[in-house]
């Protein structure tokens, strides 16, 4: 998974509930987790708002930021982009770094605050710190019109830390030469690595990704098109080995904010900008068919 969590160590058991009941704010964070994924119990989004709001209410940095998703999705509770920025804000004070790139996003898109990129910029930077990939991948979209090379970077790196819309990016930058050389093989290979991801990305994304590999594949010929999808196919396997070596690094580090955001990616929150990170859970592609 890419998660360090995995389903069987987040779990529900009657020792936990106690805890929860007993106010242990990380236990709350934890039973809310087994209640929005259906860990151990059944599924309910209600259940798991409630708890996530008793544990953020304590201050757990963890669950401001989720609450914040939460809100700004509608899961659980009223759909409030403003209240959702207040959460991730309380969170970012807390110094945990994923919430910075929400708000670089919030600022970015102007979803519950007024639009301003200088200010998303400053929050992307800061979630930069985190090295984790959704933050690469958001600066990589708020620095695309000041420095494309930068940005195309930003989102290679996001790509290879195993990142899908970053991955769908990348294939864009190469397609229309967007930071980087024109270059239409291998804008194929990471087409064809997009379209394996598919599920991570939202259907309109999805969509252009798989006419893009229409064109290509037409332009280039059935047998280079084969070689291309055969190269993908190793490099997908190869991010794929160097990110579960990477998720094994944090497996023993239940509370820090890389693994909380781990936790968060697998549980498939959608983000607050569902254009980057909104699963789609009526697409399940065939792996380079």
């Amino acid at each position: 998974t890419m998660s360090g969590w995995s389903e069987e160590k987040l779990t529900y058991s009657p020792e936990l509930a106690k805890r929860a009941e007993g106010g242990d704010a990380d236990a709350q964070f934890r039973l809310a987790h087994c209640y929005l994924g259906g860990f151990g119990v059944a599924q309910d989004a209600n259940k798991a708002e409630k708890w996530f709001y008793r544990s953020a209410n304590k201050g757990h940095a963890g669950a401001l930021y989720t609450m914040g998703q939460l809100c700004m999705a509608g899961i659980g509770t009223d759909k409030n982009d403003e209240l959702g920025v207040s959460y991730f804000k309380r969170a970012a004070e807390k110094n945990y770094q994923p919430a910075n790139v929400k708000l670089s996003e919030c600022y970015f898109y102007g979803r519950g605050v007024s639009k301003n990129e200088a200010t998303a910029l400053s929050y992307a930077r800061e979630g930069l710190n985190n090295a984790d990939p959704e933050s690469l991948h958001v600066l990589g979209r708020v620095t695309y019109l000041s420095d494309a090379k930068y940005s195309f970077k930003l989102f290679m790196d996001a790509a290879l830390s195993g990142y899908p819309p970053a991955m769908f990016d990348v294939a864009i930058g190469y397609y229309m030469g967007y930071g980087v050389i024109k270059n239409y093989e291998e804008a194929l290979k990471w087409s064809y690595i997009t379209q394996a991801n598919g599920s991570m990305i939202n259907d309109i994304f999805y969509k252009v990704n798989r006419n893009q590999i229409d064109k290509l594949e037409s332009l280039l010929g059935p047998v280079a098109s084969a070689s291309i999808r055969n190269n993908a196919r190793l490099t997908s396997d190869a991010i794929d080995s160097r990110n579960k070596a990477k998720a094994s690094e944090y497996s023993g580090e239940k509370d820090s904010p890389k693994q909380i955001h781990r936790n968060n990616m697998e549980l498939r929150i959608p983000s607050v900008s569902a254009g980057l990170r909104q699963a789609t859970r009526n697409i399940h592609p065939a792996r380079f068919r």
